[in-house]
């Protein structure tokens, strides 16, 4: 099976399907634009329970994390840390600098 064969390719692709569900998603709290990070990570967790319940071997939440800050230190070294500031003139509205800085604080640790 792939997943026993390759558990570090699993943690990736649920690192990776993490990312994209941070910004997609809208927060519950009023006033907020995105969820939180650990709200993100709730997904990929609850995939791995689910599995583990059918007795397939998962990777365990230290990878994960671990996987996650490696795709983003790999945003950073091939994008820069530039990437995350607000290129208009105007001043940036609320959601694109949360936005902006909530990509921040996850490279920051």
């Amino acid at each position: 099976m792939d997943v026993r064969d390759y558990p570090q390719r699993s943690a990736h692709l649920l690192a990776c399907l993490m990312l994209p569900l941070q910004s997609a998603s809208s927060g519950s709290t009023p006033g907020a634009v995105f969820i939180k990070p650990r709200s993100a990570l709730a997904y990929p967790l609850a995939i791995v329970r689910v599995f583990g319940r059918w007795g397939v071997k998962m990777p365990s939440y230290k990878a994960l994390v671990a996987e996650l800050h490696g795709l983003m230190r790999l945003y950073l070294m091939y994008h820069g840390p530039y990437s995350l500031s607000c290129r208009s003139e105007r001043s940036p509205c609320d959601g694109e600098w949360s936005s902006k800085w909530t990509a921040y604080r996850l490279t920051a640790g």
